[in-house]
This record gives structure tokens, sequence and C-alpha cells, in this order.
């Protein structure tokens, strides 16, 4: 089993609507995390998550969101780590 963290930004679309943006992957938790800090000032939000994932198996497990920052949909609310 091996463990991605990714950096998922989103920006205002059409209608208002908030939109996901192409995913950027990175190598440690702390370069997603600094990398998130970054695009925040360029995006509505971002999204700052580990999944763990096995290529042979094709079985990814739940996001475990590290950070968010600025609007980023509900639905990630549920894959936050407990505090």
């Amino acid at each position: 089993m091996k463990t991605q963290f990714l950096v998922l930004p989103y920006k205002l679309g059409a209608r208002n609507k908030v939109e996901a943006q192409q995913a950027q992957a990175c190598r440690t938790d702390a370069e997603a995390l600094r990398t998130g800090e970054r695009m925040a000032k360029r995006f509505l939000g971002v999204v700052v998550m580990s999944q763990d994932y096995d290529e042979q198996a094709d079985f990814a497990a739940d996001p475990i969101v590290l950070a968010t920052h600025g609007t980023v949909p509900d639905q990630w609310d549920e894959f936050k780590v407990a505090a």
C-alpha cells in the first residue's frame, strides 16, 4: 500500500459554482501542506489530502483531509480528521 498526497484547488466557475481544478501531487505531507498554503493565495479554496492506495489490487481508501483553505465544497467535511 502506498500513500499519495494531493492538493486540490477550487475556483469560482459559471453561475458562481465552486469547481475543482487539476489536482497537484506532492511527495510528502509537509510538501502538500506548503503547496496548499501557496495555492490558497491564487484560488478560491484548496483541499490538502492524503490517500492510501494499492495499484495491484486497484483499491483506494477514502481520502484524509489534512487541511482546507478558503471556500471548498461541504463534501470534504466527512473526510476531515477529528482534532
